[in-house]
Formats: C-alpha cells, structure tokens, sequence
C-alpha cells in the first residue's frame, strides 16, 4: 500500500512540474520590452489609471513615443509637458508626417489614450488628414494592433449626450463601431496593461506534438449479412476474414443458412 501511495505521489508531481513548466513558458511568451506609440487626440483629459499603466509598461522596458494632435497639444500641451512622465517615453508635438510614418513602421503596436468621435468618424470614412488618423491608418494597414485605452460605451456617450439628436448619436456609434471592425479594439484605460499582453501572447500549441505522439488504432473489418451474401452469390464456399474481424451474429446465421464457411486468418 505504501509503495502504491508512493508512485501516485511522484506522479503527481510530475504532472504538477510538466504544468508550472509549460505555464512559465506561456508567461515567457508575454510581452516585455516592446516599441508602442501612444496617440492623444481630441479635448479631453486622460484618467489618471492611464498614466499610470503607460508608467507600469515603462516599467517592463517597453520603449513609449508619444504623439499630440493639434487640438490636444492646443488645449493641453503646457500640462502635458508638466507631466513627470517615464524616462521611456519621448513626446512629439509637432511631428512631420514622415516622422509619423516612421514612428509607425517602428512601432510594434498603436495606443490612443484619447481619441474624440471626430478622429474616429474620419478613420471609419477613410479620410486621413490628420496626425492621429494619419499614424493610426499606418498601423492598421500594417496589420499591427490599435487600442483605444476607454470604453466605446463611454465614448459614445461623451461624445453624443442623450441630450443629442438621435441622428448625432448614431453618427458617433458607427464611428466607433467603424473601427471596430477594422480590428480596433477598446478597453478600459485600467486594462491597458493586459490589453498589451492579450495582444502580443501566442498560445502554445500542443495539438501536432501530441497528435504525433498518438498511434493511429487499426481499422478492423465489420462482416455484416449483406457481406456473407456477396460472397455466397459468387459462388465461394468460404469467407476469409482477418482474425480480428468483428462478425455480426446476423452474419453468421447467414451464412450457416448459405452454407458458407467464415474462416479467420
């Protein structure tokens, strides 16, 4: 008895060690150090979480350029620049568009802290005249990901109030709705930081390793009636058939009633 609680105790364990491994190297696979633009537009203030998730991914070693639309370094830029923002971090308040284009080609993934329906109306409608539609179209051409760090609901809601025409509040949904299915994706500024990792995880997959571990089972012969009676009207007296055929008992009445012999080889 002790020796059996032994060997389920060491299997276990080896079970538990093949899991935090293959857990460890599916964290490995998270995102570290990483190249991102993060984009402000429009007039409002970011929350405080978003800083301080920009200030947790400089933190991971992630290298950070920031650019400033014309409307946001108007109405913000001096406080922007007070800011004690991470060392990672640069801030570009009136880059060219080749800088843009550069910064994007760079850049492994595109965050706008802030983005105003006017920005969105203009990606969804393909009109890119802007510093921030202009980097975002960039990065979405390229296949790269774009995250807006606020809630679409909240968004919306900023941006068309229920007070808001109908006809206005629509506008502004299938602004974002827009870019939505062109592969934006919105999460609160609180999930920044996870938002970065779910973008840049790649699952492991065991499925060839572990089919190329699994035997293939042999297929074996299924003798019905129908088989005994092929055989019978042919005008053959005995039915070979491998040794692990499975003969169905109709089968075998069959063929006593035929007179065919079934033999197992």
């Amino acid at each position: 008895m002790g020796d059996l609680r032994d060997i389920v105790k060491a299997e276990v364990e080896r079970v538990l060690a093949e899991f935090l491994a293959n857990r460890a190297g599916s964290a490995a696979s998270s995102p570290g150090e990483h190249t991102l633009v993060i984009v402000f537009s429009g007039n409002r203030w970011p929350s405080d979480a978003l800083f301080d998730q920009l200030a947790a991914l400089a933190e991971r070693g992630c290298q950070m350029d920031c650019v400033l639309s014309e409307t946001f370094s108007a109405l913000f830029g001096e406080r922007f620049a007070a800011l004690r923002l991470p060392k990672r971090l640069e801030v570009h308040s009136h880059p060219s568009e080749g800088l843009l284009l550069s910064l994007a080609k760079r850049g492994e993934a595109a965050i706008a802290a802030c983005l105003s329906s006017n920005a969105a109306a203009k990606l969804s409608a393909g009109i890119f005249d802007s510093k921030p539609t202009v980097i975002l179209r960039a990065f979405l051409e390229s296949g790269k990901p774009v995250i807006v760090a606020e809630d679409s609901a909240v968004l919306r809601e900023s941006s068309a109030p229920p007070s808001a025409p109908p006809k206005l509040r629509r506008l502004a949904e299938d602004a974002y709705h827009g870019l939505t299915e062109m592969g934006v994706r919105f999460v609160s500024p609180t999930e920044l930081v996870r938002a970065i990792d779910s973008a840049f995880y790649v699952p492991v997959n065991e499925t060839p390793e572990r089919l190329a571990k699994t035997r293939p089972h042999k297929r074996r012969m299924f003798v019905t009636s129908e088989d005994v009676w092929k055989a019978a009207s042919q005008g053959h007296k005995q039915m070979i058939v491998p040794d692990d055929a499975i003969i169905t008992d109709e089968a075998r009445d069959h063929a006593q009633r035929l007179g065919l012999e079934i033999v197992r080889q």
